[in-house]
């Protein structure tokens, strides 16, 4: 059984569609259960991943229906495109909540449910890597997503925990197109600094992080596997 954090749309709905497609039984959590059943999964459940109590009852109910806890997918995050001077401590911490504290929070209670061997993949980015214009938070969120997914991969490999994260370029999704609405020539100009020159699908995402929490995958631990068009090979 994996769970899938973000599950509702964009990269967390299509590896839920994924994972279910190649026979694994699949949670999706989102803020609301109407969002986290969207994607169809086995079980969708409302959860705020920011919230300790919130993450530990969702997988409290999840090992109740299905009895064991196999790994994880760390999706769920926000963007934020505000250059540093003008970044309030509010969305600073907003930023760092969901997409950091919150990977942090929902690895934290999946592994102490593991009853065995499993894997977690955390949906990472380029911008961890390297930098994007605008987007501090969002950078800082992501390198720090890409440190605590080996740190883990480091302290549980003696339980066979793999943890391993993808670095997703742009990717076409309702975020994305809500952030990029205010400037109409900035998708073709983002567009252009992919080599493959386009955005890319939420499917692609997906059957990359399938194939991390495969056993496909099965001595790939501690790595981030770069899926963004050759954005970061220039």
């Amino acid at each position: 059984m994996i769970v899938v954090t973000g599950g509702g749309s964009g990269i967390g709905a299509a590896t839920v569609q994924r994972l279910r497609d190649e026979g694994a039984i699949t949670v999706s959590l989102d803020l609301d259960s109407d969002r986290a059943n969207a994607s169809e999964p086995a079980l969708g459940l409302a959860c705020d991943v920011t919230d300790e109590v919130s993450v530990a009852a969702a997988l409290d109910e999840v090992v109740a229906r299905f009895g064991s806890v196999y790994g994880a997918v760390l999706n769920a995050g926000i963007a934020l495109e505000v250059p540093l001077h003008e970044t309030t401590l509010k969305q600073w911490n907003s930023v760092l909540s969901v997409n950091l504290t919150g990977a942090f929070l929902v690895a934290k209670h999946t592994i102490i449910r593991m009853s065995g061997p499993g894997a977690l993949v955390f949906h990472a980015s380029m911008s961890g890597l390297v930098a994007t214009a605008d987007e501090p938070a969002y950078c800082a969120s992501k390198a720090g997503v890409i440190g605590l997914s080996r740190a883990i991969a480091v302290d549980y490999a003696s339980r066979g925990i793999r943890s391993n994260a993808v670095c997703p370029g742009v990717v076409d999704t309702p975020m994305t197109r809500e952030q990029f609405a205010p400037h109409p020539d900035f998708r073709t100009l983002v567009e252009g600094m992919h080599p493959l020159g386009r955005f890319a699908r939420p499917t692609e995402i997906a059957a990359a992080t399938a194939y991390l929490i495969s056993d496909d995958a099965s001595f790939v631990t501690g790595t981030e596997l770069i899926v963004d068009g050759g954005y970061t090979a220039k």
